[in-house]
């Protein structure tokens, strides 16, 4: 598995920076086919999905669809570990993904939650960052 730190986050804000200023776009989002993104603040709890660890999901968007597996629920770096309200989601699929973007988790017995996920290279594990107040 692959950890994202702040200095690859920062060097991806810098490209991205530079990329505008050579007047190439943004990478294209897909966005979840239904635009009432969820919120509530019970869906992202850490124990919610630690709880699914292991188990398949389906992810959503413009009319496709395409399985992923929560193999892992992690502390992020600077904040309380074990928090609730602040964790990392990785995801992992046996084929190539989606582009990174916003998508609507659902399973069976699951209320459908919006995360934005980003992949590896390869598009086979996927990183959500939830960290909500």
């Amino acid at each position: 598995m692959t950890d994202v730190s702040r200095r690859s986050l920062i060097g991806a804000g810098a490209a991205a920076l530079a990329a505008g200023a050579l007047g190439v776009g943004p990478p294209t989002v897909a966005h979840a086919a239904d635009p009432s993104y969820t919120s509530a603040a019970s869906l992202y709890r850490r124990s919610r999905f630690a709880a699914l660890r292991g188990r398949g999901f389906a992810i959503s968007a413009g009319g496709a669809r395409f399985r992923v597996r929560l193999t892992g629920v992690a502390d992020l770096p600077e904040e309380a570990a074990g928090s609730e309200t602040s964790f990392r989601l990785t995801f992992t699929s046996r084929s190539p993904g989606p582009e990174q973007g916003t998508y609507a988790l659902r399973r069976d017995g699951f209320a459908k939650t919006s995360v934005f996920l980003v992949p590896d290279a390869g598009r086979r594990t996927y990183t959500a960052v939830v960290h909500s107040a």
